[in-house]
Order: structure tokens, then C-alpha cells, then sequence
């Protein structure tokens, strides 16, 4: 049915598509053609997670991929975990995975290269752990404390 022609989107509702204005079933806007399933169905575009490596794969309802933390931060826990695309179109956040990083933000405007503001990764975003005047050689040590990987640029 899908690409066929049609008179009236009453033609295309098997399919859960619509008739366009060339005359032909399509999905609507959002949508998808599951070959599997023979319907339009949810597209949730391709997944976007800070700091997150995404599998290749589908990008329509109930499309699976695999995620891992980013190549400078450290797993806490699992080393890897999936995301789904849920029929509300969006991505389901990862549950099993933790990334945890620290790096070290240059300010702008800073007199030395080597002022700026140590960020720590959780949660999903990079948070700030000190505001003040901090130097890589501190950030390291603190890394090296703490167990993270210590990669600084």
C-alpha cells in the first residue's frame, strides 16, 4: 500500500499513512515506513546523548542501540547499554550506564593558559566543580584520586 496510488487519505489508513498532494500513500510528517511491520510508524531521527558513542542502526519505533561513555570518560558499572525508540518519538535515556569524567575548561579572557575551571561529567552533563583559578596539574591530581581516566587537552 505504501506508494501506491490513492484518491482520498481514507485509502492509505491501513498503513497508518495518508494520501498526499502526487497522489500516493506516504507517511506523515514524523513518520516512518516499517518494512517489518507494513505500517508508518514513529521516526525518533538519529539519537543525540552528550558525551555518549551511539551504535549505528534504525531510527523508527522500536529501533534498539547500543551506547557506551564517550572515549575520555570512565564507565561506572556497565561498560555499555541500550537506548529505544519510544512511540512518543523520543530516544529512552540510558539506565545502566554512568559516565563519570572530569576535564578542565579553559576561561576565555584567562592571562595564563593554564587558568580555567574544573567540570566533572554525571548525570548526563558536565557541571562545573570549581569556579576559581585552577590549573591542570590540580585537576590531574584530582582525577588521579579519584580513579578517572586523566586525559587533559
Amino acid at each position: 500500500m505504501f506508494g501506491r496510488l490513492c484518491s482520498s487519505s481514507e485509502h492509505c489508513k491501513s498503513i497508518n499513512g495518508s494520501c498526499s498532494p502526487t497522489q500516493r500513500c506516504e507517511c506523515s510528517k514524523g513518520m516512518g515506513y516499517s518494512e517489518g511491520d507494513r505500517l508508518c510508524v514513529i521516526d525518533c531521527k538519529q539519537p543525540s546523548f552528550s558525551e555518549l558513542n551511539i551504535s549505528e542502526g534504525g531510527t523508527l519505533a522500536k529501533s534498539i542501540r547500543q551506547v557506551k561513555c564517550a572515549e575520555r570518560l570512565q564507565a561506572s558499572g556497565v561498560d555499555n547499554d541500550t537506548i529505544v525508540c519510544q512511540q512518543d518519538g523520543f530516544w529512552s535515556s540510558p539506565q545502566k550506564i554512568d559516565c563519570r569524567g572530569f576535564r578542565f575548561a579553559n576561561i576565555t579572557g584567562a592571562v595564563n593558559a593554564s587558568e580555567g575551571q574544573l567540570q566533572m561529567f554525571f548525570k548526563n552533563q558536565w557541571r562545573y566543580v570549581q569556579k576559581e583559578k585552577w590549573n591542570s596539574a590540580w585537576t590531574r591530581t584530582a582525577c588521579e584520586s579519584m580513579h578517572f581516566k586523566t586525559i587533559i587537552r
